[in-house]
């Protein structure tokens, strides 16, 4: 169903966003 492969769209790209800002964070504390 849409709903369903809504959830899993929100799962999938809550987690890319989780990982893309772990990298950002990491990457500034390189810079600092």
């Amino acid at each position: 169903t849409a709903t369903a492969r809504g959830r899993e769209y929100l799962k999938v790209s809550h987690s890319v966003l989780t990982s893309w800002i772990k990298s950002i964070v990491k990457f500034h504390d390189l810079v600092h």
